[in-house]
């Protein structure tokens, strides 16, 4: 249990650690952007996976931006409307994977540009709105670190 314990703090020290790196930042887009891209790839677009999509991007999207310190995001309306912005660019962009894979093969090869591209878009969306640049990061960090005290909750 003392064992169980160390682990759990030597974690939370690394993720204090790596909070404000923009490295890591990118590293840790590179593996998300990616994983989508193959759900994006393999997954047809149909209105379970829409559906799907929309609440999951809505609902952390939403989270984001209030909890990012957004100075042009104060009230609620202006996060649901940006909030709802991305989640639409988030389908237009899950179409487009889907259609660049199987019926563009020319193009393929953008795909593996999608982290890139993601970092940039996300980064030009924190400046417009003027949030705090690393919230998605932080809040991923966040759900990282909840997820290991409710691990170690259950060990003991």
């Amino acid at each position: 249990m003392n064992n169980n314990l160390n682990l759990l703090n030597e974690s939370n020290k690394i993720i204090k650690s790596i909070r404000n790196n923009t490295n890591i930042e990118f590293i840790c887009y590179i593996f998300y952007v990616y994983a989508i891209t193959i759900v994006s790839i393999l997954f047809k677009p149909s209105y379970i996976t829409i559906i799907i999509l929309v609440l999951y991007v809505l609902i952390h999207t939403f989270i984001i931006l209030k909890n990012g310190k957004c100075k042009k995001l104060k009230d609620n309306y202006k996060i649901l409307f940006g909030s709802l912005c991305y989640t639409i660019s988030c389908i237009f962009i899950y179409y487009g994977i889907h259609y660049i894979y199987w019926k563009r093969i020319a193009l393929r090869p953008i795909l593996f540009f999608t982290p890139i591209l993601y970092f940039i878009y996300i980064k030009c969306l924190f400046y417009i709105f003027r949030c705090n640049m690393f919230s998605n990061y932080h809040y991923g960090l966040d759900m990282l670190q909840q997820f290991l005290f409710i691990l170690h909750d259950t060990n003991k």
